[in-house]
Parts: C-alpha cells; sequence; structure tokens
C-alpha cells in the first residue's frame, strides 16, 4: 500500500469511528511523517455532510452531559471540548450557537 492509500484510510476512519476533527486528524497524519500533499488528499476524503453531522451529534451529547445552568459558560465548554478533538473554530461556535442561542 502507499501512502496516500493509508492516508485516506486513516482520514475515512478517524471521523466515524473516533470523532476526530481535521486539525487533530491532520496533526495524527503528520506525526506519521507524510507530506502535506499526501495528507490533502487523505482530508478530499472527509465527507463534509458527515463531517458537520458528527461535529452537531458531539455538540448535542456534550449538552445532555453539561449541566452548568449559566449558558455563557456551557457553551464554553462545549465548544472547548469540540475544538480539544480537533474541529474548527468556526464550525464549532456555529454548532454551539444553534445549539444554546
Amino acid at each position: 500500500m502507499n501512502e496516500v492509500t493509508v492516508c485516506q484510510g486513516i482520514c475515512r476512519w478517524q471521523i466515524p469511528d473516533e470523532k476526530w476533527g481535521r486539525i487533530k486528524i491532520k496533526a495524527e497524519l503528520k506525526m506519521h511523517g507524510l507530506s502535506s500533499q499526501v495528507i490533502g488528499k487523505g482530508m478530499e476524503e472527509i465527507d463534509p455532510d458527515d463531517y458537520e453531522q458528527t461535529l452537531r451529534q458531539l455538540a448535542e451529547k456534550k449538552s445532555r452531559e453539561e449541566r452548568d445552568p449559566n449558558p455563557m459558560i456551557r457553551k464554553n465548554k462545549i465548544a472547548r471540548h469540540l475544538m480539544s478533538k480537533g474541529y474548527e473554530s468556526d464550525l464549532v461556535w456555529d454548532a454551539v450557537n444553534d445549539l444554546i442561542p
């Protein structure tokens, strides 16, 4: 197997199984010594609709677990959790603001 095939497989596997965001996946692939070009080809395998759906599911799950009555604190905790999983901050805040107005 070549590097591109391995990279594409990792990108397809990490979203549904580990629920990692693009940032964390890229960091993992760089850690394995893959080139930026190979990583770019692998990242193309990520379906944008599945990616956003996974992000929103994680936000909803974390929101159910979070018990703080202050909505700003809840938003920040949910956003920090999602960003720690490697999701981009603009997508995270869109999801969190849709969930908790």
